[in-house]
């Protein structure tokens, strides 16, 4: 048997993927993803010269300080002979977390500290959202009865042991499906100059395909939970209180901008509202480095593909486009796994799901981006970035027509969970298998960092562009006088493209 990747190496070639591990909400991970996902490092001080940074702080707290905070919760009077040791050091881009074991690993917490957390970095509105991402975490736990991990204890402030803000979780059971499900051992296959590929990954063994397919009926099982949640706005939940607390309400998020900068946005009361918005937004990078006609009017093909791509989008009602119901059904909102990638679900030895974790970013979202949309592990082939060469095999490890079977079985199995004898002869899984092209607009919009891509990966799914050049097509659509008969097409292709029957 080869020996593996370290978790590292394994970090390094999924930090490359801006889907799975970068882009998606731009938010704090939680602990468990950075147990098995992040680099390990150690809980030294820094031995710089420089100005420590607000990372620098936060790994500087020592451990005893953790210590310390577990035994003033647990076993506040030392009266019951508790035992605690710090085990573990990881980080991720937003956060440091460190492991407690509790009397000889009978039980182990997760300290969870985000780098923000300084009194010189941390705002009102990193308060409110951490705050925010507690809440929607037990409400995912008490009300939706999810399999996501519990938060013991939590403080936003700075007027605590530790000095900073912190979540306190217990370690997950079992291991990320990507370690210990998607791929066996002997996919692994070292290269010449040292670096590591998958290969094999669409020719499982009978063993490894069933234990796949098991482990899909078990996620759609899962997600299909979130079918009665039904909400009348998109935006981030507002809860008053962990424990008795009225149903959440729908209120604003932040969208971090590449500066750091946190934008206040939302709620929309329809999906029309959210989608102008992202029409009205405009792109610092649209026209900048813009050096002659060509690259001016690539830009204007972006710009004018992102309209039509809001034009297009439907509304987000339990009935197709062409039921007569259709325009009058008032809209309703349904939640969302915001990474749902398999780094993020963890399973035992049999691979049974024991959590799903990184809920940060949870946000209500029109049906067709939803919860019944394709997990991101079976949609990677529209990634902005997909591309079918080697050296990306850990991260694009199937290629589409392996995936397209995977995708069927999930479909499947969503659908029989969403038994249409509760739900009638239609339900959310009639948008599974748009989802890779809905989602990818999603990102299209929400991230101009990654728009052009995304756009140009949309275009790959339509039959009309079959044999054009994509480049001249650009230059020809963001002519100064524009091209009717090309923006035309464009929208019924993509209404076609988004859209069920």
């Amino acid at each position: 048997m080869p020996k593996l990747p370290s978790m590292g190496q394994i970090l390094n070639l999924l930090m490359k993927s801006s889907v799975a591990v970068e882009h998606v909400s731009q938010e704090p991970a939680l602990p468990e993803q950075e147990q098995k996902q992040e680099v390990s490092t150690s809980n030294t001080s820094n031995t710089q010269t420089e100005t420590p940074t607000a990372k620098d702080r936060i790994r500087s707290i020592d451990d005893s300080l953790f210590v310390e905070l577990i035994m003033s919760i647990w076993d506040p009077e030392k009266c019951n002979g508790l035992v605690c040791k710090v085990i573990d050091h990881n980080e991720g881009t937003y956060n440091y977390c460190v492991t407690v074991d509790l009397n000889d690993n009978q039980e182990q917490m997760v300290v969870r500290v985000p780098f923000k957390g300084t009194r010189e970095t941390w705002t009102d509105d990193h308060a409110f959202e951490f705050r925010t991402e507690v809440m929607n975490q037990q409400y995912l736990k008490n009300k939706i009865r999810l399999r996501v991990p519990f938060v013991y204890e939590w403080d936003a402030g700075f007027d605590n042991i530790l000095g900073a803000p912190f979540t306190i979780m217990p370690r997950i059971d079992g291991v990320s499906a990507y370690e210990n499900l998607w791929f066996d051992h002997d996919m692994w296959q070292k290269l010449d100059d040292g670096t590591w590929t998958i290969q094999g990954a669409g020719s499982p063994s009978p063993e490894l395909e069933g234990k796949r397919l098991r482990f899909l009926k078990d996620l759609a099982n899962i997600m299909a939970k979130l079918q009665d949640h039904e909400f009348d706005k998109i935006g981030a939940l507002h809860i008053e209180d962990r424990w008795n607390a009225p149903p959440p309400t729908v209120g604003h998020y932040f969208k971090h901008a590449r500066d750091g900068v946190m934008i206040k946005t939302g709620p929309f009361s329809s999906t029309a509202e959210y989608l102008q918005a992202k029409k009205d937004e405009k792109y610092e990078s649209d026209f900048d480095d813009v050096e002659d006609e060509e690259q001016m009017c690539q830009a204007r093909a972006f710009a004018r593909m992102h309209a039509i791509i809001c034009d297009t989008l439907p509304r987000s009602v339990d009935k197709p486009v062409t039921d007569e119901a259709y325009e009058s059904t008032p809209e309703t909102f349904v939640l969302a796994h915001p990474d749902l990638d398999l780094q993020n679900i963890f399973v035992d030895e049999d691979g049974k799901i024991t959590g799903i974790i990184d809920w940060s970013g949870l946000r209500t979202v029109p049906r067709w981006a939803g919860y019944s949309s394709l997990p991101l592990f079976l949609r990677k082939d529209f990634d902005e970035a997909y591309n079918c060469r080697l050296e990306d095999s850990p991260k694009y490890s199937l290629m589409p027509w392996q995936l397209e079977s995977y995708r069927k079985a999930y479909h499947s199995y969503l659908a029989e969970a969403l038994d249409p004898e509760e739900t009638g002869n239609y339900n959310d899984a009639k948008w599974t298998l748009k989802s890779g092209a809905t989602c990818a607009a999603v990102e299209a919009l929400e991230f101009d960092y990654y728009r052009d891509a995304t756009i140009q990966r949309l275009l790959k799914e339509l039959p009309q562009l079959k044999g054009v050049f994509p480049r001249d097509f650009r230059v020809r659509l963001g002519m100064l006088q524009g091209w009717p008969e090309a923006e035309n097409m464009l929208k019924d292709a993509f209404k076609s493209l988004f859209t069920h029957s």
